[in-house]
């Protein structure tokens, strides 16, 4: 297989925890999601390559703090990089977004109604 890369966003997809604070960089507290550590190690085996898009990595203190997370977490052997920019990835992962299905006004009316699975969970 070709390796293919799959971006994931953090906050809200591998991190439940408070949300990102650019006063606070380095503060990167949560739990892991459910599944997720499993998910990406599988991912990896079966050769994709796993990026973490992330705005806490906008500094160098807030990249540091992803990556400790992610280190103590157990997630970091499978992680090619942690950047602030979104590569080309066969797909995104994000906990904030919305596919586009070609229409315009269904999209619309989608971000009226939007709210995560963390809104709806109550955090």
């Amino acid at each position: 297989m070709t390796e293919e890369t799959i971006v994931f966003t953090f906050d809200g997809v591998l991190m439940r925890g408070s949300p990102y604070n650019p006063a606070s960089p380095s503060i990167c507290e949560g739990e892991a999601i459910e599944g997720m550590k499993d998910l990406i190690a599988r991912l990896f085996s079966e050769g994709y390559s796993i990026e973490i898009c992330t705005a806490r990595a906008l500094s160098l203190e807030g990249r540091n703090a992803v990556i400790h997370w992610l280190n103590r977490q157990g997630f970091l052997e499978y992680i090619a990089c942690v950047t602030a920019s979104r590569h080309i990835a066969k797909v995104y992962v994000d906990a904030a977004s919305l596919p586009f299905t070609g229409s315009a006004e269904k999209l619309a009316a989608e971000i009226r109604n939007f709210s995560t699975w963390m809104d709806k969970e109550g955090k």
